[in-house]
């Protein structure tokens, strides 16, 4: 058995990643990832100011890589997804927030910020084009602002909690000294 990640990340989101080292840890995070949803948590910037200082996300996500056959033979795909969000800090342009998902569709968080009109920052798909160059002028963003910030697990062994987590990297934190959003 070759070391594997057992999960995945955007290319461009920074944090935690976890990797099995054995086939019986790779069961078991494949069981924990399709069956049980671990905890994961993450830290973003999005345009604009919050309504209010948290709220949930409940809204279907299409599958993000069904085939045109299948499209055409039975519709649409749609999955469930949830996404829970707080606000830590935020000023008239942006917020910076933790989420929560508690289903692990592709780009759930990016899909669902902008869906509400709260687009990611630095997002070069889905984000908000005009706000990415300013945000990148001001405030030097050259990346999407996602971090996976932690991860908590049972253990596959002992089955006690276990909590991963992973520093914000330091240009993510430059970036928020510039906006004043710096987390108290």
């Amino acid at each position: 058995f070759t070391a594997s990640p057992a999960h995945r990340l955007d290319r461009e989101t920074s944090g935690v990643i976890l990797v099995a080292k054995r086939r019986p840890a790779m069961v078991h995070f494949t069981d924990l990832f399709t069956n049980q949803h671990p905890k994961k948590r993450y830290l973003t910037l999005v345009k604009g100011k919050m309504p209010r200082e948290s709220g949930v996300i409940n809204l279907p996500l299409a599958e993000h890589q069904q085939t045109a056959e299948s499209k055409a033979r039975r519709g649409v795909n749609m999955q469930d997804a949830v996404t829970r969000w707080k606000v830590l800090r935020q000023s008239s342009e942006a917020a910076l927030l933790s989420c929560v998902i508690e289903t692990g569709r592709t780009h759930q968080i990016r899909r669902h910020l902008v869906a509400i009109g709260h687009p990611v920052a630095g997002d070069k798909k889905y984000g908000d084009f005009a706000f990415n160059r300013d945000v990148r002028a001001r405030w030097g963003l050259k990346r999407l602002f996602l971090h996976a910030a932690s991860i908590e697990f049972p253990h596959p062994g002992h089955k006690g909690r276990v909590e991963v987590e992973a520093d914000m990297p330091a240009e993510l934190k430059d970036v928020l000294k510039r906006a004043a959003l710096e987390p108290s």
